[in-house]
């Protein structure tokens, strides 16, 4: 069963790719970013947020990572999370992530884990990241490959500042 939920996912994904218009010839030119990108817009799907964080614009933080954040800019165009439309920040500080629900750390930042997770537990944001041993240190959602696992989640670091994670999602994961 979790075999075919990871296929369904990597179905979705690829069904995403098609909608981007990326073809073979200039796949691997469109590739950088674009998966982090599916999988951040995936996971708004699968979390939910406290209430008081559910009205106005849900705001998706990249903390200097520029290709995935135009990236995500493209998946989420016109596209909400229940009632709130979706709109994607490329910040090159982390004092520039208030009002974010998703924080996307790549590993190159990851000296600035510490500081985004003040700011989650003020806030209760989502940390995504991608990086070895960052849900470890504190991300809520490492994008990894090994196999058919595709992320890992601190369920512990998440469930503590007020974030549910949905079964489905649990299934999906690597679960720390």
């Amino acid at each position: 069963m979790k075999r075919h939920r990871s296929i369904i996912l990597s179905y979705c994904i690829f069904c995403e790719l098609l909608l981007f218009g990326v073809s073979a010839s200039n796949l691997q030119a469109q590739q950088q970013g674009l998966f982090e990108a599916l999988y951040i817009f995936k996971f708004c799907g699968f979390v939910t947020f406290p209430s008081e964080r559910q009205s106005g614009d849900f705001v998706i933080g990249v903390l200097n990572a520029p290709a995935i954040a135009t990236q995500l800019e493209k998946a989420v165009l016109g596209k909400y999370v229940g009632s709130q439309p979706i709109i994607v920040r490329n910040v090159s500080d982390t004092g520039d992530l208030s009002g974010c629900h998703i924080v996307f750390v790549p590993d190159n930042m990851s000296k600035k884990l510490p500081k985004v997770q003040e700011l989650a537990r003020a806030k209760a944001m989502l940390i995504v990241t991608k990086g070895v041993g960052m849900a470890k240190e504190g991300g809520h959602i490492n994008i990894f490959t090994n196999g058919d696992k595709k992320f890992e989640i601190n369920r512990t670091a998440a469930e503590s500042i007020g974030l549910k994670l949905s079964a489905d999602l649990l299934k999906l994961a690597v679960v720390l």
